[in-house]
């Protein structure tokens, strides 16, 4: 089973390949979560926890505009996570023709012999 999660790593989805172009169309529906919320968080001009606004801060940033700058946060760096694997498996999918990793020097002197 492929986990969409931002701990996949690329060597898990490269694994999962062989089932066609899914992962990064996994990755992709996974960013579009990510960034719903992120600018949800950025958009909403109201707080998300209303509580967030009744405690002390360090630094004294106002919880609307530390929420604003967490959401933009989350949104840049949270793509990042899925955008930059879903590209990697598709510059690969669209130069090889299909998903499938590398052959090991073993598989290439199989495939030589017959």
């Amino acid at each position: 089973m492929l986990s969409v999660a931002p701990e996949a790593s690329v060597a898990q989805l490269v694994r999962c390949m062989k089932s066609g172009p899914k992962p990064p169309v996994a990755l992709l529906t996974s960013d579009f979560v990510n960034t719903s919320l992120s600018a949800f968080l950025c958009f909403s001009g109201r707080l998300f926890y209303p509580s967030y606004g009744v405690i002390e801060r360090p630094f004294g940033i106002d919880a609307l505009k530390d929420q604003i700058a967490a959401g933009a946060f989350m949104w840049v760096f949270g793509s990042l996570v899925f955008l930059v694997p879903a590209i990697y498996l598709t510059t690969r999918f669209l130069a090889n023709g299909r998903l499938i990793s590398e052959k090991t020097g073993l598989e290439r002197t199989r495939a030589l012999a017959q």
